[in-house]
């Protein structure tokens, strides 16, 4: 038989890596965060493990209560800045921008608690998403994970010095010697790097499973076209399709169950937020610190939405048409059910 008539075997489709396993590293700032503490970080994911009965408490347990309670106590020492206020001024804006921020990140960090029994749900339906449509995402979601990285410690360094410079930061007790002082920054800096990690880490969570969710569906989408040939008839199993169309959908759902007060939390102080701001930023005079940090809480506000907004839209975009043929309900984030993000939202 001539060397021409034999035909090269057919590459088998490699299984894609394991999600758990590429996004590791940002889990393990999870884990020592006290942002994940149902979730064994060492162990890939397996569809074939039955999931193990809860136990009533645990030291991440309570590593991550203590550190909700953290968050909490910041930003019930916030509201002590308003004690003392008597009008409406530059002082009375940072503190209500530092107030917003804290109650914002209190509130994401406790649904974060509430829900973290889902991650491992989610890491699952990823997998098997990942393998029945033969997408490969290692390499995308490492570069996201990279990337949340360096964007979480030049953000942190930027932030921390900022408020360990502050001039006026200082001892909540009048008359306090220099060695109370020094520990008042050292808890305060503490606090604050909870504070810092837990809205960037989570925002950088949102950001990745938003756009993994992306190119799931984007992927699903041009299969499903491919399948199509031009007099309109469908080539293949619709059974399979129709299978995999029930799995996007548990994949999403679990998804929005896990994000949906995240994105809630994240419209309802970050729009009121910027305002505030803005309007001080035009109108008032304040002192140079304060304006820098005011226009870095400006920036900081704005990426977020952009997160929240581009991420939710583009998951609600790519897969609108087909979806909505098919059931009557908004696909995509939503903000505890009240509404989608999607193109309407953004304009509005």
């Amino acid at each position: 038989m001539p060397l021409s008539d034999v035909k090269a075997p057919k590459q088998a489709w490699n299984r894609p890596k394991n999600i758990k396993r590429i996004l590791r590293p940002l889990l393990y700032c999870l884990k020592f965060t006290g942002l994940l503490h149902t979730v064994d970080v060492s162990q890939d994911s397996d569809p074939k493990d039955v999931p193990k009965p809860k136990r009533c408490c645990s030291v991440y347990k309570v590593y991550a209560i203590i550190v909700i309670l953290i968050l909490w106590y910041k930003f019930g020492f916030s509201l002590l800045s308003f004690r003392d206020a008597t009008r409406f001024d530059g002082f009375v804006c940072n503190e209500i921008i530092t107030s917003t921020w804290f109650f914002q990140v209190a509130g994401i960090a406790v649904n974060n608690y509430l829900k973290c029994n889902l991650w491992s749900d989610l890491f699952k339906k990823w997998d098997k998403i990942s393998d029945d449509l033969k997408i490969d995402t290692e390499k995308t979601m490492k570069k996201c994970v990279i990337t949340c990285h360096v964007w979480l410690i030049c953000a942190f360094s930027f932030t921390t010095i900022g408020f360990i410079l502050n001039p006026t930061l200082q001892s909540p007790i009048p008359g306090t010697s220099y060695d109370v002082a020094v520990v008042f920054r050292v808890v305060f800096v503490i606090t604050y790097f909870y504070f810092v990690t837990t809205w960037y880490l989570l925002t950088s969570i949102f950001a990745i499973i938003a756009f993994g969710a992306y190119r799931v569906y984007q992927h699903y989408n041009k299969k499903l076209k491919d399948a199509l040939v031009g007099n309109g008839k469908f080539v293949g199993e619709i059974e399979k399709y129709r299978l995999q169309h029930y799995t996007l959908t548990r994949f999403l759902g679990t998804a929005d169950r896990m994000l949906s007060a995240y994105v809630f939390f994240t419209i309802g102080t970050i729009i009121p937020l910027i305002i505030i701001t803005l309007y001080f930023v035009v109108f008032q005079t304040i002192d140079t610190f304060s304006y820098i940090a005011t226009w870095w809480s400006v920036s900081l506000s704005m990426v977020q939405l952009t997160v929240v907004f581009i991420g939710g839209g583009l998951v609600n975009h790519v897969m609108s048409v087909f979806l909505n043929q098919l059931t009557s309900n908004p696909i995509g984030f939503t903000a505890l059910g009240l509404f989608t993000i999607d193109r309407s939202t953004i304009i509005t």
